[in-house]
């Protein structure tokens, strides 16, 4: 009897074990059928809607947009399992012969963790080296070739973090540079501080920065010079994704005070939801587009501006070095 028992109690166990896991999905599979639309929800609630493209799997860009908004994540009401990708231990490779130039760093540990939120922090110069903070005053003097953990060669952004490394303008934490976060208006605030050498600046005067908080003075002068504006209600937001046409108005703004050439200036009735773009953010996305600094989404519904869509580091990455090298010359 008691045979019976135990064997009915792990009969059940095991058909709640499956039942528990039956809604765990990855990015890769499918969702439903194509042309469905459906909610992509995060621990806040629904985050945006989809739809599914052939299969009723994600398209490439939201596949990259689920993964990018870390734990907690569900399409269509399936939990998406998030495989570890960073490994636990540095890969052994042959040590560099050349001594550390940085022995200056201090422990400033600004930053964050999840990722590589500050742009203060340097990224390891050879596999087997131990990251350490970077001291901010000399954030811009440039570093030797880096090389991060989760950036391998055969990327398509390799090449861009690299460069916005080199540049001094971003970098990442602990050895990560986390391609797949969202971009978040305080990183930015700080690439552009970065971008400055980090200039003197006063505090800032919204009620979500603090003077401890490692983008504050970035915030502050961001906000001074205009190329960064809070929200209607005072708040500054740094922690909140960026989106494509903030990215593209700060940049503009950025660029007619430096002097850069502003005139392009594309046609965006050409995208299907061009009319989702503010009007105070028109002009900066018909120049984005017409510079290539931005492009277009291509999905099932056709080739979209996605203009309060967010960007990943990995795509902020290569729009910095698009500009930095034909922009901002």
């Amino acid at each position: 009897m008691n045979k019976r028992i135990m064997s009915l109690l792990m009969s059940a166990i095991l058909c709640y074990s499956m039942v528990g896991t039956a809604f765990a999905a990855t990015v890769n599979d499918s969702f439903g059928e194509e042309g469905d639309i459906v909610q992509v929800e995060t621990e806040d609630g629904v985050d945006k809607l989809v739809e599914l493209g052939p299969g009723g799997t994600l398209s490439d860009d939201d596949k990259e947009y689920v993964t990018g908004l870390g734990n907690g994540v569900s399409v269509g009401g399936s939990t998406i399992e998030r495989p570890t990708n960073r490994p636990t231990t540095p890969p052994t490779t042959k040590p560099d012969p050349e001594p550390d130039d940085d022995d200056d760093d201090d422990d400033d540990d600004r930053g964050g963790g999840g990722g590589g939120a500050s742009s203060k922090y340097k990224p390891i110069n050879n596999q087997n080296q131990t990251p350490t903070p970077n001291n901010p005053d000399t954030a811009n003097q440039g570093w030797r070739t880096p090389s991060y953990y989760d950036v391998p060669t055969t990327e398509w952004y390799h090449n861009a973090v690299l460069y916005v490394s080199e540049q001094g303008m971003m970098a990442g934490n602990n050895g990560y540079f986390s391609p797949n976060d969202r971009l978040t208006r305080g990183m930015m605030a700080q690439i552009l501080y970065n971008i400055e050498k980090t200039p003197s600046t006063g505090t800032a005067a919204f009620p979500d920065v603090s003077s401890s908080d490692w983008f504050a003075n970035a915030a502050a002068w961001a906000s001074a010079q205009g190329f960064m504006s809070g929200y209607s209600n005072g708040s500054f937001g740094p922690n909140d994704p960026i989106t494509r046409e903030q990215l593209a108005a700060i940049l503009f703004r950025y660029s007619s005070t430096k002097g850069y050439n502003v005139s392009a200036s594309a046609e965006l009735s050409t995208f299907p939801d061009h009319v989702a773009t503010s009007d105070w953010a028109v002009s900066a996305m018909r120049w984005a587009v017409g510079t290539g600094l931005l492009s277009g989404k291509t999905g099932v519904a056709g080739t979209r501006l996605d203009p309060t869509g967010t960007a990943t580091r990995a795509e902020v990455a290569q729009i910095l070095m698009n500009f930095g090298t034909k922009i901002a010359q």
